[in-house]
């Protein structure tokens, strides 16, 4: 049985206010201010907000990518688990979803995300996958103290498919999505080096 197809169109945030909106459109925000990541929230900042608030009167839906750092860190964390922001960015995300719940009410998906790890594009901020590769293209990491802190990796292609299931659902409301494996950052770096080294000899 073929997937039934979705058709996309990839989008400036600059110009929200010049694009044609048609019922049951689906607005997927991957774009985010650098401040957003790093300063105490403002609405100015905050680009889901701003979404949300332009298409209130249009009748669509909006996909918020979150972040499971809202939470307090434990294991086996679901949606109802305790939150306790682990940043500044964790805490603007938590405050941008509570303002565009009350906005779009049922309009809303919001996908607390764990670690998604494969292709990109000019980010804004470095990703620990970014970081380690980088690292041993130089034959140097540098690990801080989160080396044992566990971390739940998804990779892009699972996250498309499972983002494909939810649009095709019609769902609404708030889903944490990763893989449901932890890896510590530790064993991820020596799986990494390991990989490097047979790819080496296998090369000599």
């Amino acid at each position: 049985m073929k997937k039934k197809k979705i058709k996309v169109f990839k989008k400036k945030f600059s110009d929200l206010k010049k694009i044609v909106f048609f019922k049951d459109d689906i607005i997927i925000n991957c774009s985010i201010s650098s401040e957003f990541f790093y300063k105490e929230y403002k609405k100015l900042f905050d680009r889901n907000y701003l979404i949300a608030r332009h298409i209130k009167k249009k009748n669509i839906k909006l996909i918020f990518l979150s972040t499971r750092m809202v939470y307090q860190q434990k294991r086996n964390i679901i949606e109802s688990s305790k939150l306790h922001p682990i940043n500044i960015y964790a805490s603007n995300c938590l405050k941008s979803e509570n303002l565009c719940r009350k906005i779009l009410k049922n309009n809303l998906t919001i996908l607390r995300i764990s670690n998604v790890i494969g292709l990109e594009f000019r980010k804004k901020r470095q990703s620990l996958m970014s970081k380690l590769i980088k690292g041993i293209k130089k034959n140097k990491i540098i690990l801080d103290n989160s080396y044992d802190f566990k971390k739940d990796l998804i990779p892009i292609n699972f996250f498309c498919q499972y983002l494909y299931k939810i649009i095709r659902s019609k769902y609404s409301g708030l889903i944490n999505l990763g893989s449901g494996i932890s890896l510590t950052v530790l064993s991820l770096v020596k799986t990494l080096v390991l990989k490097k080294k047979c790819q080496n000899f296998n090369r000599s």
